[in-house]
């Protein structure tokens, strides 16, 4: 029996010993897997990407430094590092059996073919450039040269239709690398990563290579169009409109200066400016009509001057009334187009050029003192003169000037303000060509109001006051979408806060003529907190509530409204709203609630929210 026993306990010994080399083995075949097969290659990768880093960085730093030979080198750089950090990804193409993690790599993997893409594109692109190169201000090996900014403007309008032509090559390399991005799902990715923004920044390349892709049956118009309104043939005339955002009008604010520019070869050859007022005052029209009701209303004014004629909320239809006085003021030019810009457009500007001197002014003008020290003259020191109107037109004309004479180093900073600033509103767009206009409105540059076949939002805000009260107000905006039945119903909560002190010149209280834009055959069944009954008309292809609120100084104002929304609002079973910004306004919250889903939002531009 002991025998038994201790042959027995031999074999468990083996057995044990057999368990635990079997696990030693496993456990080492593991390691070894995952060494040579996961951490080499993510260390591999890892060196690839900091590799590709400095690749862009080198290339990027060719383009500021207007270096063609560099841009050149960097591009081949590029392309090498991508193709390295391509081959070491490939080693990990094993995870794609693991179910979680698939789609993860795949989205590696588009990221890494569409970077291909955009390689390609570059290459050509520059390829294409190259015999232009000297006259955009590039050096190049046979030449080093420096130009200005006009003369650079001026090459470049030069070399735009010649360019046009041969850009298919490219636009098909964009657009197969947006397709490849289209598939990658950014929501499944965390919003930040150790201080690193993940998701806006994988939504960014997808959104500016989608934009480039939709872009591209376009780019042959519109590189010859910009010659065209830019004054390659012919004198150009331009009227540039400074809305004042804190008396804030149906565009984007109150029209109280404007400057008439002519453009030669994309040059600035000629400039004035004026005082909107003073172009009532000193150059009457021949015949003013009678005021529209809000304007009678609210102005107390008899008559429709030029410095009220932006009373619709879409920038064309306003432009289009106001060049029907234009056109009747004695001794004005003929006009190519209608640019309006806000006191956002004054502050990004400066932001770039630095601050600067004029005369009679102890502080220079800066991004953070401009709007103050303008409404400070304009509407105190200078109040009813004449004088008022030379400085704005002396601001702009410096602001230009040093524009044009900016370090192309600072050009990155300078386009990405100027596309923030469109974007966003900031700068509104009419040409009296026609296919300028077209392009401009088809990118939404242009302040119209929208066509949508789903749900549609546009608040609209006229300070008929008489004061700056939009300095001080806050606006937050509540929409909620429910079923009653058959019917879609909606209650829209805006609340609105004044949240400076009484100011006799700044703030004795805001006085707002407030219009709701929502889809065509929306019927209003309740509204409440304005001054006056809310009235229901359609307008601009839309239905609009309207009402006269008040707020007075550190008061706030609730507007309750409830509406029925017509049943076509829901497209292929989807819930789609558009929000549309109305110029001149900056940041104001929403939240967008339908059938107990929410978001939230921060409206600096036009948004569409999807359900």
């Amino acid at each position: 029996m002991s025998k038994y026993w201790s042959a027995k306990t031999k074999l468990v010994s083996l057995n044990r010993k057999s368990v635990f080399l079997g696990g030693v083995f496993l456990i080492v075949t593991l390691a070894v897997f995952f060494i040579f097969f996961l951490i080499i290659p993510l260390l591999r990768i890892r060196s690839k990407a900091i590799a590709l880093h400095e690749s862009v960085r080198y290339t990027k730093d060719g383009l500021a430094l207007q270096d063609y030979p560099q841009l050149q080198r960097g591009v081949a750089r590029l392309g090498g590092d991508l193709e390295g950090f391509e081959s070491n990804y490939k080693k990990l193409s094993w995870l794609k059996v693991i179910p979680w993690v698939r789609s993860y790599y795949l989205d590696g993997q588009a990221f890494i073919l569409a970077g291909a893409d955009l390689i390609s594109a570059g290459d050509k692109f520059l390829n294409i450039l190259a015999p232009f190169a000297p006259t955009l201000g590039f050096k190049t090996q046979e030449s080093i040269v420096t130009l200005g900014g006009q003369e650079r403007i001026a090459g470049l309008i030069k070399a735009m239709p010649q360019v046009a032509g041969q850009l298919d090559a490219v636009k098909i390399d964009i657009v197969s690398g947006s397709q490849k991005l289209s598939r990658v799902n950014t929501n499944r990715y965390p919003e930040t990563m150790r201080g690193y923004k993940i998701r806006s920044t994988l939504e960014s390349v997808k959104s500016t290579l989608d934009s480039l892709a939709q872009s591209g049956p376009d780019l042959e118009d519109i590189l010859n169009t910009l010659p065209r309104i830019m004054g390659d043939q012919e004198r150009k005339v331009y009227l540039v409109l400074f809305q004042n955002d804190k008396e804030i009008r149906p565009t984007g604010g109150f029209w109280t200066a404007y400057a008439l520019l002519g453009v030669e070869q994309g040059r600035i050859v000629s400039a004035q400016s004026g005082d909107m007022y003073f172009l009532d005052i000193d150059n009457r029209v021949s015949y003013y009509p009678p005021a529209p009701a809000p304007i009678a209303n609210y102005l107390k004014l008899d008559k429709w001057y030029i410095r009220d004629s932006n009373l619709s909320p879409d920038y064309k239809e306003s432009v289009e009334t106001m060049l029907e006085f234009w056109n009747r003021v004695p001794g004005v030019p003929d006009l190519d187009g209608v640019i309006a810009v806000d006191t956002y457009f004054v502050e990004g500007l400066l932001k770039i050029v630095g601050p600067i001197s004029l005369p009679g002014f102890k502080e220079p003008f800066s991004a953070e003192n401009v709007v103050y020290q303008l409404e400070e003259y304009s509407n105190v020191l200078m109040k009813h003169s004449g004088e008022r109107k030379d400085v704005l037109g002396s601001l702009m004309s410096q602001m230009i000037a040093k524009i044009f004479a900016l370090p192309s180093n600072s050009y990155n900073d300078l386009l990405n303000t100027g596309v923030t600033l469109l974007a966003e509103k900031h700068i509104l767009l009419y040409f009296v060509d026609g296919l300028a206009q077209e392009l401009s409105q088809k990118y939404n540059l242009a302040g119209r109001i929208t066509e949508f076949s789903g749900d549609y939002l546009h608040i609209n805000d006229a300070n008929f006051g008489g004061r700056k009260a939009n300095w001080y107000m806050e606006q937050t905006v509540a929409k909620k979408v429910y079923r009653q039945g058959d019917n879609l119903l909606c209650d829209l909560e805006l609340v609105y806060k004044n949240i400076g002190d009484y100011d006799s010149e700044w703030n004795t209280g805001y006085r707002d003529y407030m219009r709701i834009l929502v889809p065509s055959g929306s019927q209003l069944i309740s509204g409440s907190g304005g001054l006056e009954p809310f009235t229901s008309f359609n307008d601009l292809g839309k239905t609009v509530f309207a009402t006269f609120l008040g707020v007075g100084p550190k008061e706030t104002t609730v507007i309750k409204v409830t509406y029925k929304l017509p049943k076509e609002i829901i497209q292929d079973g989807q819930y789609k709203l558009h929000v549309q910004k109305q110029p001149g306004t900056q940041g104001f919250s929403y939240k967008i609630d339908f059938l107990g889903k929410e978001e939230s939002i921060v409206l600096n531009k036009d948004t569409i929210v999807s359900f």
